[in-house]
């Protein structure tokens, strides 16, 4: 329900406790992001890649940079996440959206990832592959426009 100020405190008491189990980690890294404690989120994404190696955490940790502004730090985690399942289109959209980003943009890398991201075969097409593409063709129109 989407009520994370209400419950973070909780999760700060259970963590202890829980921080040996990926699942209960990974949601209480995204409850500190969405309640805007990144900082707190990173350490928590962080413990979350020592007990998993689920590219998921990857995938968030990154996210969590690029909205603190971390380029570099938000490219190397998802870069991470390619590496452990190359055939996985969200990895790539994400770094599309990282190199497409104004304070960030580097073209032939935003190219490169917007490519994967249109070319690869997922294992099971899905309604969010499909909003992924449509996603990344209009980021390509708009810079395309842009320039």
């Amino acid at each position: 329900m989407k009520a994370y100020e209400s419950v973070a405190d909780e999760y700060m008491k259970l963590y202890p406790r829980l921080n040996h189990e990926p699942r209960f980690v990974f949601e209480y890294g995204m409850i500190l992001n969405a309640t805007g404690q990144r900082e707190k989120a990173d350490s928590i994404f962080t413990r979350g890649l020592k007990i998993s190696s689920d590219p998921m955490f990857y995938n968030v940790k990154g996210r969590n940079h690029h909205e603190m502004g971390e380029y570099n730090k938000a490219e190397a985690c998802y870069m991470n996440s390619t590496w452990l399942l190359p055939g996985r289109v969200y990895p790539y959209f994400l770094l599309t959206r990282l190199y497409a980003d104004p304070f960030n943009y580097r073209p032939e890398k935003m190219q490169h990832a917007a490519k994967e991201v249109l070319k690869k075969e997922p294992k099971v097409y899905s309604g969010a592959i499909r909003d992924m593409r449509n996603e990344v063709k209009k980021i390509l129109i708009e810079k395309e426009t842009q320039e």
